[in-house]
């Protein structure tokens, strides 16, 4: 199947859209599950441009977590930005 400029090159093994009935239930009760974990120091790090769900805003301002930005970076910032995500992680330890 041709991509979104009509360029050939490039084919979908899957049909991410068959997946679609289960997108939600990938993410919700997430932030629960996180803050739920407790009797242990807990470091969130994010992305810069990610934002925080009520339950996390509200649990950040009772200090229930220390919260990292790594900006610059995607989904995957411990392949985006390696060196800054171990120190964070060093830093947190």
């Amino acid at each position: 199947a041709p991509g979104l400029s009509g360029d050939t090159r490039w084919h979908w093994r899957t049909d991410l859209r068959a997946s679609e009935p289960y997108w939600r239930g990938w993410f919700e009760g997430m932030s629960e599950a996180f803050l739920a974990q407790t009797g242990m120091p807990k470091l969130l790090l994010l992305a810069g441009s990610d934002r925080l769900d009520k339950p996390l805003t509200i649990a950040h301002m009772q200090g229930q977590f220390q919260l990292g930005l790594v900006y610059g970076t995607g989904h995957y910032m411990m392949e985006d930005k390696p060196q800054e995500t171990a120190q964070r992680l060093v830093e947190f330890h």
